[in-house]
């Protein structure tokens, strides 16, 4: 017997990646990475988000934790990383909704068929870490978050 998709990380995974590429890569023009490095990418953008899955909870309401790295470089006065950091916020809330709880959708993905299966929601609570300094001079600010979605076990 199968894994049922609202219980299969790798939906969850390729669900997430797929809400940020589209809201901050194609909406906001800002390069999404998925890998755990603040190394500044190639083509050496001047700001872009990394993004790392945390630890991640199965059961009848999962828990998924979510680190989104927001990066810049040449940012002498921490502005545009503090711009950045707002503007994924904005992303990550929706102000149409009375608590400021985003939704997006959770896909079963099969081959190359995505199918909208479930919602997957932002907790409305962040914690970021205040500007900090990475390798090579790159400014960042390191915004934890906790996704939460009903799962079928």
């Amino acid at each position: 017997m199968a894994i049922d998709a609202s219980a299969s990380l790798g939906n969850i995974q390729r669900s997430v990646q797929r809400f940020f590429r589209e809201e901050i890569e194609t909406d906001l023009s800002i390069p999404v990475y998925y890998d755990r490095s603040l190394f500044e990418p190639d083509g050496e953008p001047q700001k872009w988000v990394s993004i790392k899955f945390d630890d991640c909870e199965i059961k009848e309401m999962s828990n998924i934790g979510l680190s989104v790295y927001a990066c810049t470089d040449a940012d002498s006065d921490f502005i545009d990383c503090a711009e950045l950091r707002d503007s994924i916020i904005d992303v990550c809330t929706d102000s149409t909704d009375m608590c400021g709880v985003k939704r997006f959708t959770l896909y079963s993905i099969s081959g190359a068929t995505w199918t909208a299966y479930s919602k997957i929601l932002i907790a409305n609570r962040f914690l970021d870490s205040g500007v900090l300094e990475g390798p090579q001079g790159v400014k960042f600010i390191k915004i934890i978050m906790m996704l939460r979605t009903p799962s079928k076990l």
